[in-house]
Parts: structure tokens; C-alpha cells; sequence
């Protein structure tokens, strides 16, 4: 996992860590199911203001994806969303914001 914070983050700049990798597996199983690849690389109406901008990139087997969200932006698939927490969840990122 890296994280990198450079605006309203209790820490700023890069970071890594690692995470299980059962729970990788478990993640990469529901990228797959949740369609990530098949996504937009964008979401970014801005329907509603002052909400934070989300960036994951996922790589598998050669096959690079990034998406770009911004959290104000109500066409976003629950998908991408649900994906986006659960990320955080794995990778305990409450670490690196709070």
C-alpha cells in the first residue's frame, strides 16, 4: 500500500506499509467482481463542494488501471465507492488521516 498525503492529513508525504496477503487476495477477488477495470479513470462532477479527491490504481497482471473521484460527484458507481473503503479498511489508512 502507499499513501501519499499533501493536504488536510494528520501526516504528509509518502508512506507504505503491507498488508496480508490473504487480504489481498480477498481484495483483488473483489476488484474483479466489482468490475474496477471496467470503470471510467474519472469522476469528477462537481455536484457538490469542498469534498476530497480519491486516486487508487490497481495493477494486475500487467493490466494498469487508475481512477481519479472526486467524492462530490453523484454519478460515481456504489462500486467504486464501496471498493475505495474497503481499501482503506485493508490498508488502515485511518493511520496516516486522523
Amino acid at each position: 500500500i502507499e499513501f501519499n498525503g499533501f493536504a488536510n492529513t494528520k501526516m504528509l508525504g509518502q508512506y507504505s506499509a503491507q498488508i496480508p496477503v490473504d487480504s489481498m487476495r480477498a481484495l483483488l477477488t473483489e476488484i474483479e467482481i466489482k468490475g474496477y477495470f471496467g470503470l471510467k479513470d474519472s469522476y469528477e462532477e462537481y455536484q457538490m463542494t469542498d469534498l476530497p479527491t480519491v486516486f487508487t490504481e490497481v495493477e494486475i497482471d500487467g493490466v494498469l488501471k487508475k481512477i481519479k473521484h472526486y467524492q462530490g460527484d453523484l454519478t460515481t458507481p456504489q462500486a467504486l465507492s464501496g471498493l475505495e473503503t474497503r481499501i482503506d479498511e485493508i490498508a488502515a489508512t485511518r493511520r496516516w488521516l486522523e
